[in-house]
């Protein structure tokens, strides 16, 4: 159904196929995006935790036990986990099937 003059027009969702006024073509509703960005969430905080994990065992291996330097392993457990998490969170946004 064609739009009055300045309304955006019902265009439908890239996946579900429900008719979205202001959507652009190809994009996601709410709710798809919604689901998309949970899936995504849950993908990243797997990845993060292995990667986590392994940079946790080569600090607690490798580094000598001094205090110092067993704090710089630390915050850099913390930082891998933090940056993994967001890189394979966006990702997963682009490479999860819609």
């Amino acid at each position: 159904m064609p739009s009055p003059g300045g309304w955006a027009p019902e265009v439908p969702c890239a996946r579900c196929e429900r008719r979205v006024p202001g959507l652009a073509w190809g994009e996601l509703c709410r709710e798809c995006r919604a689901e998309r960005t949970r899936r995504a969430a849950g993908v990243a905080r797997r990845v993060a935790l292995a990667a986590t994990t392994a940079v946790g065992l080569y600090v607690a291996l490798v580094t000598p036990p001094v205090p110092l330097i067993r704090v710089y392993g630390i915050v850099a457990i913390l930082a891998t986990y933090l940056l993994v998490r967001q890189i394979v969170h966006r990702v997963a946004m682009e490479l999860l099937p819609r």
